[in-house]
């Protein structure tokens, strides 16, 4: 099954991917001194949205969590993060 992520940066950048969910691994919140983020983990890849608030993230992982989980019902889902990495780069 295929699931379309968009993230909304602000109103100049946005990012988009199309998963195949058989092929993610998974995606978890994770904060450190750093900074906070949701990681996603596929068979290929890793990238993370970072964000500045906690509230923000943790409603974008239970958004997320409800649209991509098992028995899911939505094929697109839209996130707000400050900003988006892939191998630790920050490429906003």
């Amino acid at each position: 099954m295929l699931h379309r992520l968009t993230a909304v940066f602000d109103k100049e950048r946005t990012w988009e991917k199309v998963i195949n969910i058989d092929y993610l691994l998974g995606f978890e919140p994770h904060a450190d001194k750093d900074g906070i983020y949701i990681i996603f983990n596929t068979t290929t890849e890793s990238f993370k949205f970072h964000y500045t608030n906690i509230e923000t993230m943790m409603e974008d992982y239970q958004t997320l969590h409800t649209n991509m989980s098992e028995g899911f019902t939505q094929t697109h889902t839209i996130i707000k993060p400050i900003d988006f990495s892939d191998k630790d780069v920050i490429l906003g």
